[in-house]
């Protein structure tokens, strides 16, 4: 017997055996779940493998809550899972994708999702439907990744609230499923935790309180990359003793309050490269330090605009305000300390921006106490005054092109 060919006999017939095999395994993997009432629903997570898809072909109203702990795939066809009885009807454990359905949970101070303390989880919202709660949206004690890229997110509380752990999210909708999100509060977090979130293109955010709401020893990142946004309260407070950040770079934040507060002993970084921040309410200020903690400045482009004072650092806590490219900032002045400030300030002003200031002096004013360092250098024009007071401010001019055009430029301690 010829061996090599008994041998070649035997590869193919043991690859034709494995691909087989493979393929029986796929078949296996790849179920569909019809589901039309709670107890189909029910039959089929714990029937369900990793990777079967969940059809829901009619709408459905839960009695019990459903722990989601494997890797599905929910197809909505358009229709509605419910509740009006369960307090958190969607626990999440592992991987989870929702297309064009639509989750409700109409019972009083309720969540709709939440991830305990030593599990992790994501959720998936594609095409239309509706997220919709009473209280939290998503409960965050453990680890949450949620992709949210088409349809109506709605709270009567908060979206997102980081207890502990770690959430990351992006928001962003595409131009023919635009992302609509709907809350008192869009971004919180208390106790302790991780908080990184995102606001994209085609997403309109409206808030009948606050943008981002943080306290405890929470530390966050929220970033705009061009959503819409209008808040009823201030855009971003935090008391927290974490690190919060803000980084904007295109979208509109109107803000019926101050635009970005710091109220804590925590630190944070507002960077803003792009897009608008608005403050709309008659004699509040726009981005402003009232805390003990850092609250550190880098604006490069874009435009802020405050009733008031555009910049107000106010007690103990300073920071370091960089001023470079061609943004345009507008208000009354801006307002580096008082007589009971204590907080050093650091002030590096380059580029070339627009800097509109309504008071008649006094345009810039650094009054804190604490000794404080300025540095000028770019192009800049105002017809108003740079005031120092309270402390021996350190004043250098940089740069061989360096102009520097006001109206009158004083010290007084």
């Amino acid at each position: 017997m010829n061996t090599r060919k008994a041998f070649g006999k035997i590869l193919v017939v043991a690859l034709f055996v494995l691909l087989f095999t493979l393929l029986l395994t796929v078949s296996a993997s790849a179920a569909t779940h019809d589901v039309a009432t709670e107890a189909d629903l029910t039959t089929a997570l714990t029937n369900a493998a990793d990777g079967d898809t969940i059809n829901v072909t009619q709408d459905i109203t839960l009695t019990a809550a459903i722990t989601l702990n494997k890797q599905l795939t929910f197809e909505g066809n358009g229709n509605t899972i419910t509740t009006s009885t369960v307090g958190i009807p969607f626990n999440v454990e592992s991987s989870v994708i929702f297309n064009n359905i639509s989750l409700t949970n109409t019972k009083s101070g309720s969540h709709l999702f939440a991830v305990w303390a030593g599990k992790t989880g994501s959720v998936t919202k594609n095409g239309a439907g509706t997220f919709s709660t009473t209280q939290r949206l998503f409960h965050v004690e453990g680890t949450l990744t949620v992709d949210i890229n088409g349809g109506t997110l709605h709270s009567n509380d908060r979206i997102f609230h980081t207890e502990k752990g770690t959430l990351t999210a992006d928001v962003t909708g595409t131009a023919s499923t635009p992302v609509t999100v709907t809350a008192s509060h869009a971004v919180c977090g208390e106790q302790s935790g991780t908080s990184n979130v995102t606001f994209g293109a085609n997403t309109t955010v409206t808030l009948g309180g606050y943008f981002n709401h943080f306290q405890g020893a929470v530390s966050s990142t929220t970033t705009v990359n061009g959503a819409t946004i209008t808040a009823s309260n201030i855009g971003v407070y935090t008391k927290s003793t974490g690190k919060v950040d803000l980084v904007f770079n295109s979208g509109s934040l109107k803000s019926n309050g101050y635009i970005v507060q710091y109220d804590g002993s925590g630190n944070g970084k507002t960077t803003i490269t792009g897009g608008t921040l608005e403050n709309t309410k008659s004699g509040s200020q726009g981005l402003v330090n009232t805390g003990n903690g850092t609250m550190d400045l880098d604006i490069s482009g874009g435009t802020v605009i405050a009733n008031a004072q555009v910049l107000w650092y106010s007690a103990g806590g300073g920071g370091t305000i960089d001023i470079t490219g061609t943004p345009t900032i507008t208000g009354s002045s801006w307002n580096l300390g008082n007589s009971s400030c204590t907080g050093r300030i650091v002030l590096n002003l380059g580029g070339s921006p627009t800097i509109n200031c309504s008071v008649a002096s006094d345009a810039i004013q650094l009054t804190t106490k604490a000794a404080s360092n300025v540095t000028l250098s770019g192009k800049w024009t105002m017809g108003k005054v740079f005031y120092f007071s309270n402390a021996a401010h350190e004043v250098e001019i940089v740069g061989n092109d360096t102009e520097i055009s006001v109206g009158t430029f004083y010290s007084h301690n």
